[in-house]
C-alpha cells in the first residue's frame, strides 16, 4: 500500500528507479515528480520548481532540457510570460511498467520544499524521505541499495550522509557497517518544528 494521500506517489516511485542521471537531472526529476497529478502532468512555476530541486533557475532549465532531449519528460506547453507555467508530461512514469513501491510522498515533498541541502546530499535526503515509513524511519535498506537508488558512488554517498547528519536533517540510530548491511535512519520532518535528535553513530 502506498503511503500518503498525495497524487504524486506513482511519479515519485518511478523517479526512484531511473538510472544514468546526473545529480542535477535527478533533482529536476524529483521536483517534477513531487508536483505530479493523476495524469502524470506537472505545471510548477520555474522558480518554484528550481527551489524545490535546490538548483538555480538556469541549472533547473538546463536539467529540464536534458531530460526532454532524452524523452524522459515532454514539455507540452512552454508557458511563457510571467504568469504562466510550463505544462510537463512525465513520460518516465507513463512509459514504464507501474512501480510497486511504497513511498512516503508527503515527507518527500516536505523535505524538498523545506530543505536547504544541495547536490548529492539533497538527492540522498529525498531518497531517504521517499523510503521512510509514517514515522520517518528507514530500516532494512542496505548502503548498496541506497547508492543505487540515489545514483551515488559509495564515496559520494558517505560525504552526503555526513553532511545530512551534521545538519541534523537525518538521524542514524544504528549503523550496519559495510555496503551490504542495513542502517536504521530517521528523517527529521521539518514541517513539525524543532525536534530533539537521537544519539547518532557513524
Amino acid at each position: 500500500m502506498l503511503k500518503g494521500s498525495t497524487m504524486s506517489h506513482r511519479a515519485i516511485a518511478a523517479s526512484l528507479t531511473l538510472t544514468g542521471l546526473s545529480t542535477g537531472e535527478r533533482l529536476v526529476v524529483f521536483a517534477l515528480a513531487s508536483f505530479a497529478n493523476r495524469e502524470q502532468r506537472a505545471w510548477p512555476g520555474t522558480r518554484l520548481a528550481a527551489t524545490r530541486a535546490g538548483l538555480s533557475k538556469s541549472q533547473y532549465l538546463a536539467g529540464l532540457r536534458a531530460l526532454a532531449d532524452r524523452r524522459l519528460v515532454e514539455i507540452e506547453e512552454s508557458g511563457g510570460g510571467r504568469a504562466r507555467s510550463a505544462l510537463i508530461r512525465l513520460a518516465f512514469v507513463e512509459d514504464r511498467v507501474p512501480v510497486e513501491l511504497d513511498v512516503n510522498a508527503r515527507l518527500f515533498e516536505v523535505v524538498l520544499s523545506a530543505g536547504s541541502t544541495k547536490g548529492s546530499a539533497r538527492v540522498l535526503l529525498a531518497v531517504l524521505a521517499a523510503l521512510a515509513d509514517a514515522d520517518g524511519v528507514i530500516a532494512g535498506v542496505t548502503v548498496d541499495a541506497l547508492c543505487e537508488t540515489a545514483g551515488l558512488s559509495e564515496r559520494t554517498y558517505r560525504r552526503a550522509r555526513a553532511e545530512l547528519i551534521s545538519t541534523a536533517m537525518v538521524e542514524l540510530s544504528e549503523s550496519g557497517g559495510g555496503r551490504g548491511r542495513a542502517n536504521r535512519w530517521r528523517v527529521v520532518d521539518p514541517s513539525k518544528g524543532p525536534d530533539i535528535p537521537i544519539r547518532t553513530s557513524s
